[in-house]
């Protein structure tokens, strides 16, 4: 088959849940790439990617969790400016529902819930 080579330097990956994009962190920011068309290709320039343990999208593919090692943000992927990579919840582990919209953080010894708008 075709091997194609869509971005260097990746620390970490994740596929949305939908299919249609693909979000990679690099050492400058993330890139978000549409494999079934490049024309919506996006590069968004969040500071100290290393920090970053791990990715979750949300479910209306618009949105992305970031999740860092203490804390998890919610980043807007329609704001070039990532004036909204918000921090919204303290916490060591983090569990995303899609079907009910919710995020559960625990944070020492205790365990919050998240109810995102549907």
């Amino acid at each position: 088959g075709l091997r194609q080579k869509i971005a260097s330097d990746v620390s970490d990956f994740e596929l949305s849940r939908d299919g249609n994009a693909i979000a990679a962190l690099d050492n400058g920011g993330m890139n978000i790439i549409h494999p079934h068309d490049n024309s919506l290709y996006s590069f968004l320039a969040i500071p100290n990617t290393k920090a970053i343990a791990g990715l979750l999208w949300h479910q209306d593919s618009n949105h992305i969790f970031l999740l860092y090692p203490d804390h998890i943000n919610f980043l807007d992927l329609n704001d070039a400016t990532i004036a909204n990579n918000l921090e919204f919840a303290k916490g060591s582990e983090f569990a995303y529902l899609p079907q009910s919209a919710m995020v559960y953080a625990l944070n020492g010894t205790v365990l919050t819930k998240f109810q995102f708008p549907q």
